[in-house]
């Protein structure tokens, strides 16, 4: 079958009959039983590109702003650290790192 594909495309060759580009025709098939010509695939291109611009005429001016807001900034104070006792006696400034607990300790 394959050798009987290279064949037709061999003697297809200038003819301006083209096996498709980007399709099931380009790998060697015939799309229902017919060869696909060049002609037909740009005119097919052509109608689909016509049919976006006439779908992008209704969709009227986008207008974006300049630049997006987020809103106003929420209202939000901070929380005063939990006051926590430890049992070793740690010099002031010292930092304590508890990975497990996930924990920032400052002394």
């Amino acid at each position: 079958m394959k050798l009987a594909q290279a064949a037709m495309a061999y003697l297809l060759a200038g003819t301006g009959i083209v096996l498709g580009a980007g399709t099931a025709a380009a790998q060697g098939q015939w799309v229902g039983g017919a060869p696909v010509f060049q002609s037909d695939v740009e005119e097919r291109n052509r109608r689909i590109e016509e049919q976006r611009s006439e779908r992008r005429k209704s969709y009227g001016t986008v207008a974006y702003p300049k630049f997006m807001s987020g809103g106003d900034k929420p209202d939000i104070q901070p929380e005063k650290p939990p006051v926590v006792y430890l049992d070793a006696d740690e010099k002031p400034g010292t930092v304590i790192v508890d990975t497990g607990g996930r924990m920032l300790y400052y002394v």
